[in-house]
Formats: structure tokens, sequence, C-alpha cells
């Protein structure tokens, strides 16, 4: 009978795999009055459920134009 074994590590490098990353690194960076486009709902989703646990202050706003995709664009306060 083979027993499953495990390894524990030390120093393994963690590396952020969100695929949102990016977008927080942005949202960190923004000041008050400064925003971002994005036509993604996933995007604004996940921006707007790490400014609620970090409490940051963001607002947002779905923009339609004539012949465009629905776009979302994120402000910090």
């Amino acid at each position: 009978m083979e027993e499953n074994v495990i390894k524990i590590e030390d120093n393994v490098p963690i590396k952020r795999n969100s695929k949102y990353s990016e977008y927080f690194d942005i949202l960190y960076k923004m000041k008050s009055g400064q925003s971002f486009l994005t036509y993604s709902y996933r995007v604004v989703d996940e921006v707007r459920h790490r400014d609620w646990e970090e409490k940051i202050p963001v607002c947002y706003r779905s923009i339609k134009e004539t012949g465009k995709p629905l776009q979302y664009r994120v402000w910090r306060k």
C-alpha cells in the first residue's frame, strides 16, 4: 500500500495569478477623480468586490453608445 506524502517546501516565490491583477494595480494607483473604461462586467464585478474588501471609495457607471458594445467606467472618489 502506497502512502501519500506531502512535501513541505521553503522559499517558494509567491505570484499573483489573478487575471484581474492589472486592474487591481490600476485601482491602487488611481487618484481621486481618475477613472478607467472596460467592456467586461466581470472586471467591474471583481474590482467592486476588491474595493468593498479594502474600503476604497469607487463608483461605477455603464455607458451605451449607439453602434458600440456596452462599456463600464470605474471612478475613484
